[in-house]
């Protein structure tokens, strides 16, 4: 991944090697955000296992989203520590019915997900087209 620098500001955005790849589905990965420096997240685990966290979260809110209609967005903050399990923290704009994001909220239960040596935070923004 290669970090693009955003003007003046210290955020970076990194893209996957070869590009993005256009996502097909109702539920499409809009973007992450690190809000733990990279450094931390290097001494905390790597690409590929946060990678794949990533896309069982959305494999995760696939199926809870299945039996509804409704769309909107969801923004995921994800914390992974030494200790515990992760702690998800989440917001949504759009038409989601409280039950499909209680369904999705409970299944994130089943991650068991670590961090190797301090805590480590994301965010995961998710667009769910209407079915």
């Amino acid at each position: 991944m290669k970090p693009l620098k955003h003007g003046s500001v210290n955020w970076k955005t990194y893209l996957p090697e070869g590009g993005i790849v256009d996502q097909k589905g109702r539920v499409t990965n809009a973007g992450v955000r690190l809000l733990s420096s990279q450094a931390d997240f290097e001494r905390n685990t790597t690409v590929q296992d946060l990678a794949r966290l990533i896309g069982y979260i959305q494999e995760v809110l696939t199926r809870a989203a299945e039996p509804f209609k409704e769309g909107g967005e969801i923004l995921l903050q994800v914390s992974l520590s030494k200790d515990a399990e992760p702690a998800f923290e989440m917001s949504f704009q759009g038409d989601l019915t409280t039950e499909l994001l209680q369904r999705f909220y409970d299944s994130l239960s089943e991650i068991d997900a670590r961090a190797e040596q301090s805590t480590v935070a994301l965010q995961i923004h998710f667009v769910i087209k209407n079915a």
